[in-house]
């Protein structure tokens, strides 16, 4: 999978992957998200999911990982954009420590 990252005036990562986060798409984004979480440089994680199409239970671990150190933090994981069928998965999932905004 491919994504792109950017680091905001805010001293956060912006996260936009492009496709599914999947099981077997999202090697390269769990391993970028996890090494950054370790180097604990950036305050914050926000996902912009405007090209996400689908998410399963290994992306929703993921979700997890950056939301746990965003709640370190005193801060809910942001995500941006996010489509229809997506955000009917994550709320399923019933994650509270999510925020959803445009």
């Amino acid at each position: 999978m491919q994504f792109y990252k950017e680091k905001l005036s805010d001293n956060s990562l912006l996260y936009r992957p492009n496709g599914e986060i999947t099981a077997f798409t999202m090697e390269s984004l769990d391993t970028d998200i996890s090494d950054e979480a370790k180097k604990e440089e950036c305050d914050f994680f926000t996902f912009d999911f405007s090209r996400v199409h689908y998410i399963d239970s290994q992306g929703i671990r993921l979700l997890v990982i950056a939301g746990k150190y965003n709640n370190a933090r005193d801060r809910k994981l942001e995500i941006k954009h996010i489509q229809p069928k997506v955000r009917r998965i994550l709320d399923f999932a019933e994650l509270s420590f999510l925020e959803y905004s445009e």
